[in-house]
């Protein structure tokens, strides 16, 4: 079992009517202390619940921003399909922690998946804002050069920020997985659509870019900041200041010295 030398006795103990997940998103140290002294109990359904919630929200989210409607039939086949991300997580996490956890594999797969609050959660938050927008509009922010980078680029640069400062086997099954998903997503994102699409992609594609600038550098697209507006640049530097101060409050460490 999870060993509980050095535990604060006064930390062995979870408020009430909070979830792991939540108090792992608040105080995330107290949070796994605690869980460490109080394992999950052991089972196929444990070992499942969390990877298939992620799955769950990875499929709804991505299909209502592609689609602009869900419905159960949507919703079923797009969690199996994107079932693929917290399976390649579970696969690394027992590959990396064969010889280090304490727990069973179950127990492991579930208290890894509890750190995920916070990046589901932005993940809802970005799925919620992106939906008010029209598609167009919010595709074109999305992958246009002249617009904001794309997200799969802002995930490999917070995946390899992360990974350069993050050495443990939990941080590199995490950051590690984003990060090729990040760098090998587009890839595949951009072949499904060339299948499907034709021309019309190929046209498309030829005025934009992966690489941030690439089109712009390659003479392809102009650089327009006022496509970009100065409000959301103030609003990203903004965003960032606030995820850097508040980063020990959420994770239990600092982003900056």
């Amino acid at each position: 079992m999870y060993a509980t030398s050095g535990v604060n006795p006064s930390e062995l103990s979870r408020p009430r009517l909070w979830s792991d997940d939540a108090w792992a998103i608040v105080r995330p140290r107290r949070a796994f202390r605690y869980i460490e002294a109080h394992p999950p109990d052991s089972g196929t359904w444990i070992a499942l619940r969390r990877p298939l919630f992620l799955a769950l929200v990875l499929g709804c989210g991505f299909t209502l921003l592609a689609a602009g409607v869900l419905t159960l039939r949507i919703a079923a086949s797009a969690t199996l399909y994107w079932s693929f991300v917290p399976l390649t997580e579970v696969l690394s996490l027992l590959i990396v922690t064969h010889r280090l956890r304490r727990g069973s594999a179950s127990q492991t797969i579930d208290t890894f998946f509890i750190g995920h609050g916070p990046s589901t959660l932005l993940l809802l938050a970005l799925v919620g804002t992106l939906s008010i927008l029209p598609g167009e509009r919010w595709w074109n922010v999305l992958t246009r050069p002249a617009g904001a980078l794309g997200a799969f680029v802002l995930v490999a640069i917070w995946a390899s920020g992360h990974l350069m400062v993050n050495g443990d086997p939990a941080s590199m099954v995490l950051f590690g997985t984003m990060l090729v998903l990040a760098l090998f997503g587009t890839a595949s994102i951009d072949a499904k659509r060339r299948r499907a699409l034709g021309p019309k992609w190929d046209a498309f594609a030829a005025q934009t870019s992966n690489a941030p600038f690439a089109a712009i550098a390659s003479g392809r697209q102009k650089l327009s900041l006022g496509e970009v507006g100065w409000w959301r640049i103030l609003l990203a530097i903004a965003v960032w200041a606030l995820l850097a101060w508040a980063h020990p409050f959420l994770f239990g460490v600092r982003a900056l010295p």
